[in-house]
């Protein structure tokens, strides 16, 4: 018995790729009136891989990762604004990857002040404070400068807007002087300082 065998003809159809790279997202940023953020740090990272700088193309629009698959994560930072992420999946195409676009909004932060600590004076014997006072001096700067701190309804508000380490003295009639020190981050938006509180009391008189 003759057995004849059918063979399929082979595809010999393939498709012609450029030599062009692809970038594989391309972002623009905005502010708040919709107008383009020419001048930010864009960094993207890939499957949680290492942070790499975005490049700016101009007129608020920044290219991150060429040829690149997988999980973009891009963040967005700029002085006095708050800092944005935003996230795009991208996925592999036949001859390049198949590009994503993002629209992120930087906003500008508010022009509220924050002090950077407040301060809580007391005296160990439970005396009432007169005179009293409380400066603070910033360890930012070698100048040994300290700035007065400003009293509201009991406390002592000190270092608007400003962060670091800080070495604080507080004075009162009848005490010696007593210092104490903090250390205050920026907030999670970046735009003003973690304020933290200090309680501070002058010693029983030996």
């Amino acid at each position: 018995m003759l057995l004849l065998a059918l063979l399929g003809c082979p595809d010999t159809e393939q498709t012609a790729c450029d030599t062009m790279a692809a970038y594989s997202v391309t972002v623009s940023l905005v502010d708040g009136e919709g107008a383009p953020v020419t001048t930010a740090s864009v960094n993207y990272t890939v499957d949680d891989g290492t942070a790499t700088a975005c490049q700016s193309v101009g007129g608020g629009d920044f290219v991150c990762g060429i040829e690149q698959a997988g999980h973009f994560v891009i963040s967005a930072t700029r002085e006095g604004y708050v800092p944005v992420t935003g996230e795009a999946d991208v996925v592999a195409g036949e001859c390049h990857v198949k590009a994503e676009a993002l629209e992120l909004l930087l906003a500008a932060c508010d022009d509220i002040p924050h002090a950077a600590f407040i301060v809580d004076l007391t005296a160990a014997d439970g005396s009432v404070l007169e005179n009293d006072f409380v400066e603070s001096k910033s360890h930012n700067t070698d100048a040994a400068v300290r700035y007065p701190c400003a009293k509201t309804q009991g406390h002592w508000l000190c270092a608007w807007d400003d962060s670091g380490l800080f070495t604080v003295y507080a004075n009162a009639d009848g005490f010696a002087e007593i210092e104490s020190s903090v250390d205050v981050p920026m907030d999670e938006t970046g735009c003003h300082p973690d304020t933290q509180t200090i309680a501070m009391e002058f010693p029983l008189a030996e």
